[in-house]
């Protein structure tokens, strides 16, 4: 993997704002769209709490929060995490107490040699939102999802950290993304995602079919990450040697967490010449390498879920990404893998 450089902190900032038409995350964070005001507010930030302020950036990104790769004036690396309020978005964690819990997840790991960010900071009032501060890791490099050899570390490091935390004293219960009783699906992960519901019965008709599905089938509740994918994750020798995005942890059944990460494992956003989305064989060869490196296959009726719960995540991302009109969509995309094989996974 190529180590990021130092650069100035207001053109990395720059940079990223200039992705977006509209940067909704930093306007919910910090109340700007102004870079170099952003950079004063993280600068501050990190004096206030760490003590030297920043030297140089090392990169910022968007999704759900706004993430800041950072130089200190004393050599650290770190990485700062700035949510939006909580109100921004009911479905997910971003209340204080949600995000105390993930780091007392994080710390439980690190303590057991696992290989994630250390906790450097609980979260803190940062302009309109809250922001941690972690270990920035920097090693090992990317697989392919579709290579059934990196797919099958994916998955086996999936079922190491979910057993890892079974042993953990007093799991909380996280609920990031949850699926509502009242609603079909949570409420988008961005503001910049518009579902067209006129043009997405067809979505919606096999999402509720795979709820109720997935409604169907017992599995133990355990607390694992439901973003498990090839942009958060760098192996070294077989080994993973860092995940990121821990803010994605979620206590549900396993073959749910099974199957969210099967139909989102090849995904990296960041690289534009990889196909992101998988194929059906390559989300029942995820499971089947689950099962596998948990030691124990799922029943029939489990396995069913597990698919199900797969199905019901591809309508999702079908349902935000459809644009009014749409009915023609590349191969590398959500609404053509369930157009493709929704109907199979769930038979």
């Amino acid at each position: 993997m190529t180590t990021r450089e130092a650069r100035d902190p207001v053109a990395v900032v720059r940079e990223n704002l200039a992705e977006w038409e509209v940067p909704h995350v930093e306007l919910d964070v910090f109340g700007t769209a102004d870079a170099a005001a952003i950079v004063e507010q993280v600068d501050e930030f990190v004096r206030r709490h760490l003590g030297p302020g920043v030297a140089a950036y090392l990169f910022c990104s968007s999704s759900v929060g706004s993430t800041h790769g950072l130089i200190l004036a004393d050599g650290r690396r770190v990485v700062l995490k700035a949510r939006p309020p909580p109100d921004t978005n009911p479905d997910l964690p971003l209340d204080r107490e949600s995000l105390r819990q993930v780091v007392r997840v994080q710390r439980f790991l690190t303590a057991h040699d696992y290989p994630c960010p250390e906790p450097l900071l609980e979260p803190e009032p940062l302009g309109r939102g809250l922001a941690t501060v972690e270990t920035y890791l920097d090693a090992g490099r990317l697989v392919d999802g579709h290579d059934p050899r990196g797919r099958r570390l994916i998955a086996a490091s999936l079922a190491e950290h979910i057993a890892l935390l079974r042993r953990m004293p007093d799991p909380p219960r996280l609920d990031h993304f949850a699926v509502p009783d009242a609603r079909l699906f949570p409420m988008p992960h961005g503001k910049i995602f518009k579902p067209s519901e006129p043009d997405t019965g067809w979505v919606r008709a096999l999402a509720r079919r795979a709820r109720d599905v997935t409604r169907e089938v017992d599995s133990a509740l355990v607390l694992g990450h439901c973003d498990w994918r090839v942009e958060h994750l760098r192996f070294a020798d077989e080994r993973l040697v860092v995940s990121h995005d821990w803010d994605s942890l979620s206590m549900r059944s396993e073959v749910g967490i099974v199957g969210v990460n099967a139909h989102g494992h090849t995904a990296d956003w960041s690289q534009e010449q990889i196909r992101r989305v998988p194929t059906a064989g390559g989300i029942l060869g995820f499971i089947a390498d689950y099962e596998a490196a948990r030691g124990e296959p799922f029943t029939r009726e489990q396995h069913r879920a597990a698919r199900a719960w797969a199905v019901y995540s591809i309508a999702y991302g079908a349902w935000i990404s459809i644009a009014p009109g749409d009915t023609d969509w590349p191969e590398d995309s959500w609404p053509a893998l369930l157009r493709g094989c929704g109907e199979d996974l769930l038979r």
